[in-house]
């Protein structure tokens, strides 16, 4: 997969982590929500370490809590 098509498709991820963060009553003030803000930062400058994670960790995350919505 190219970093571009990582770099969306890790984008769309982190982003609904965080909306899900939110939603759970997180805030910007929670260590959670820190971590996946400071996440969102690293996927911004192209790390893809992090970019790595967030797809092969998060990504079947947000996959099992929309599978049957």
């Amino acid at each position: 997969m190219s970093l571009n098509t990582k770099l969306e498709v890790g984008l769309e991820i982190i982003s609904a982590m965080i909306a899900n963060a939110s939603n759970e009553g997180y805030s910007v003030k929670d260590e959670k929500m820190k971590i996946l803000l400071e996440e969102r930062d690293k996927l911004y400058s192209g790390d893809e370490k992090t970019i790595d994670k967030i797809i092969n960790v998060y990504g079947p995350q947000i996959k099992e809590k929309y599978k049957n919505a």
